[in-house]
């Protein structure tokens, strides 16, 4: 019986089950957040066109966030070494408010400029920091 290329494929096959699975659970994960969010910006007083567009550019821009800050943190990493760990701690410290901001856009009230405004300053404050460092470790 001729059973070398068996063990792999099966190990294929179980490798491939897992990661559909995987992605399943991932799809149910977004699916209850987005709708979470979505019931948060409708308690807001937001329309539901209006909650729904909220709710995925919170996701969206989570997404960007939490991207951003593991690409610098690897560069960093690269660069530093254990090191990286030091400034690390801040970055996470910085991707906590930034995050936290993303979650008051649920709330806002529709029309408070203000707020808006606001927000937007301190996710682009945020997104600049991420993205120096990120040029500045790729210039390196």
């Amino acid at each position: 019986m001729h059973t070398d290329g068996l063990i792999p494929m099966i190990l294929l096959g179980v490798l491939g089950v897992s990661l559909i699975g995987l992605a399943y659970l991932a799809t149910l994960g977004a699916r209850a957040l987005f709708r979470e969010a979505r019931q948060t910006a409708r308690q807001a007083g937001h329309r539901p066109r209006s909650a729904s567009v909220r709710a995925v550019v919170r996701m969206v821009l989570w997404s960007v966030y939490f991207a951003a800050f593991y690409f610098s943190v690897s560069l960093l990493g690269k660069r530093l070494g254990w090191w990286a760990a030091i400034p690390a701690f801040f970055g996470v410290a910085v991707l906590v408010v930034a995050l936290l901001r993303i979650d008051e856009l649920l709330t806002v009230r529709p029309g408070d400029l203000r707020r808006h405004i606001g927000i937007g300053a301190i996710l682009a404050a945020v997104g600049a920091v991420f993205g120096s460092v990120i040029w500045l470790g790729v210039q390196l």
